[in-house]
């Protein structure tokens, strides 16, 4: 025998080379990680403060362009109670479906003007 075959891992058996190799694989995991978790400065810097409250219509703005402030209006104003959806129906199915202004809606005068022309434009049922 010349080499490693001389060494103690090179006589090894299998099993207890292979509990060996498992060992140092686990150590060197575990050291590893911990110069990761030790590396990490983050955990001495303060968390920023979080952002201001935004307007869902800015956000639906960014996300989609108008179509989405539409949307998003539409939806607000129906669950205000401001507009309703009619479904017409035949025979029991539903056939359509149309958004009008609620037949008694809460006081017109607390909407600002985009939430107000979307309103309005709900007059005759769309």
């Amino acid at each position: 025998m010349s080499g490693w075959q001389d060494t103690f891992i090179g006589r090894m058996p299998g099993p207890e080379f292979l509990g060996l190799y498992g060992t140092v694989i686990a150590l060197l995991f575990a050291w590893v990680r911990w110069r990761v978790w030790a590396a990490d400065r983050t955990l001495e810097v303060a968390a920023p403060d979080p952002p201001e409250v935004w307007d869902p219509v800015d956000l639906a703005f960014l996300r989609g362009d108008a179509n989405e402030v539409l949307r998003l209006v539409v939806v607000e104003l129906v669950q205000r109670g401001y507009l309703e959806v009619r479904q017409g129906k035949f025979l029991g199915m539903v056939t359509s479906q149309r958004i009008a202004q609620a037949d008694r809606p809460p006081a017109v005068e607390h909407l600002g003007p985009l939430r107000r022309r979307v309103f309005d434009f709900f007059r005759d049922p769309a």
